[in-house]
């Protein structure tokens, strides 16, 4: 298991706690749970122990179950999320943007994405009881500028597939989006009998 995200988070909390900085003085903590996606009684049982439905709790998924999770983990993981928080928590994440630059590192490179459009995430999302609050795009002129050095861009400009050698070059860098989730009002769909 990589430890490498949650030892960042762990150094984020804390440098965000300390005195002076923006959450100087509140009780934050960070947890990391080492978790399968199919196990979702396991996270509720945390949800529960964490005592997340009585205070504000921010979930993060980056280069996580948006990107690789099947359509029923991503559901039925926001659905024990949304019955386990309290009404103020959010989500955020990343999700793979379907499209040319994507496919073709998929191809490439056999990534394991699941890309997806921003349409049909926000109807997984809101199976699963929340509604996509904000999307962050990553992309365009500013990002190839700040990512790609200028001899990668001149190689990639001249090729008849721009995505395809730009995918290769970075793999999927700038394919993915941030989201911010919050709760929906009126609480998680349930199937009709």
């Amino acid at each position: 298991v990589d430890q490498t995200g949650p030892s960042f988070g762990a150094r984020a909390v804390e440098a965000l706690c300390a005195p002076g900085a923006p959450l100087s003085g509140l009780d934050v903590y960070f947890e990391y749970l080492s978790y399968e996606w199919g196990e979702t009684e396991r996270l509720r049982l945390a949800l529960e122990e964490l005592g997340a439905g009585k205070e504000l709790c921010a979930v993060s998924s980056e280069g996580g179950l948006f990107e690789y999770g099947s359509d029923e983990e991503i559901v039925e993981n926001l659905k024990v999320l949304h019955t386990g928080t309290a009404g103020d928590a959010f989500v955020v994440g990343t999700v793979t943007r379907e499209g040319e630059a994507v496919q073709a590192s998929v191809r490439g490179n056999r990534i394991a994405t699941r890309p997806r459009t921003i349409e049909a995430f926000q109807a997984l999302a809101a199976a699963g009881g929340w509604a996509v609050e904000k999307v962050i795009e990553r992309h365009g002129e500013r990002f190839t500028t700040r990512v790609f050095t200028e001899i990668e861009r001149t190689k990639s400009d001249g090729r008849a597939q721009r995505a395809a050698s730009v995918s290769r070059s970075r793999r999927t860098a700038g394919s993915a989006v941030s989201v911010i989730l919050t709760a929906e009002l009126g609480g998680v769909p349930t199937a009709s009998p």
